[in-house]
């Protein structure tokens, strides 16, 4: 019999918990929607401004219940590099756009590069990552080297290093926030679905990251105005880092692991 469960997908809820009980001691629930029930002992819900009143009535009385970015799962990849990394300047040498390891079907990536496609941006060195299924590789690497300083990076095992290495990143929110924060690079954030917006907006007005709205909205003169002003506060790029690395430690797993063994020893 297993020690733990952990479940991680918007598509299962109670019925398919409960249906598992007999083969496992413990149940761990991961969510961040508070939109349907958990028979769980443990929930997980690292977005930004989550509580127990989110999940009232929607997991058992005696659930124990973890909220917020202290609890967010990172890889030790990330608190290793943030021990190693020195104060950020606010200065903007080198940009990390990243929105995820998906097919990006709206092609943010591309649209992001193509904002700096201007001659005051032009030695700015840009790295961009993107997954296996992204749908634009072709038209993405004609543009890096129309623009020239720009560097296409595919599948990478996590964006530790490359984030250590960045001044400014742009990409979605979600699940990578929290690793920005922990690396204390400043970022700008756009929304790529509805449960992102309300963390989203609740870090902006945190002044934790730089909200520019949901992608729908987006465009690349857009993204091009807001990385112009960036470069002209540096010092709100350092209150960005400077209160995302507050925030968020690295320690999560840690925690989290900690709680397990709480619960598997009562």
């Amino acid at each position: 019999m297993l020690d733990w469960l952990i479940v991680d997908h918007y598509a299962l809820d109670h019925r398919w918990e409960s249906a598992l009980r007999s083969s496992c001691k413990h149940i761990m629930a991961i969510d961040d929607l508070a939109d349907r029930q958990h028979d769980c002992d443990l929930l997980l819900d690292q977005n930004y401004g989550s509580s127990t009143e989110r999940y009232h009535d929607l997991v058992p009385p005696d659930c124990k219940q973890c909220h917020g970015p202290e609890y967010g799962l990172l890889k030790p990849a990330y608190a290793e590099q943030r021990s190693q990394l020195p104060a950020r300047d606010g200065t903007v040498r080198r940009v990390l756009i990243y929105f995820g390891g998906g097919a990006d079907e709206k092609n943010l990536t591309g649209m992001a590069l193509q904002a700096f496609h201007a001659p005051e941006l032009a030695d700015i060195r840009i790295d961009i990552v993107v997954g296996q299924a992204y749908a634009h590789q072709s038209s993405l690497e004609e543009l890096a080297a129309q623009r020239g300083n720009s560097t296409i990076h595919q599948q990478l095992p996590d964006l530790a290093d490359r984030m250590a290495k960045a001044d400014l990143a742009i990409g979605a929110g979600g699940a990578t926030t929290w690793e920005r924060c922990c690396m204390g690079l400043p970022s700008i954030v756009v929304s790529i679905a509805d449960n992102q917006r309300p963390a989203c907006d609740a870090m902006s007005a945190d002044n934790l990251v730089d909200y520019l709205g949901h992608f729908d909205l987006m465009t690349s003169e857009m993204i091009r105005e807001r990385v112009i002003n960036a470069l002209k506060n540096s010092e709100s790029l350092c209150e960005l880092s400077r209160r995302g690395m507050n925030l968020v430690d690295g320690k999560g797993l840690d925690r989290v692991v900690q709680v397990l063994s709480s619960l598997h020893s009562c």
